[in-house]
């Protein structure tokens, strides 16, 4: 509870760090219109960055596959 209102608040306050709070609230189960309410970044960012926390939770469950076609469409999405 404490990390999730630490999270919320720092939603609220445009700082360098203000995108990694971003992240970790929608990997805790915050919607992307709570944080979208909370921020104000634009909600179709918001759905990349989603898109982005969801690949991670993939590669974490199942690995890599080390395919030349998955690492370009890796490497599109912003991983490095």
């Amino acid at each position: 509870v404490d990390d999730r209102n630490a999270i919320r608040a720092a939603l609220g306050t445009p700082t360098p760090d203000r995108l990694r709070m971003v992240a970790q609230a929608i990997r805790m189960g915050t919607s992307l219109e709570d944080v979208h309410a909370m921020c104000k970044i634009d909600p179709w960012f918001l759905e990349q960055i989603a898109g982005i926390l969801d690949m991670e939770a993939r590669i974490r469950e199942h690995g890599i596959h080390e395919d030349a076609g998955n690492l370009r469409m890796l490497k599109a999405m912003g991983f490095s």
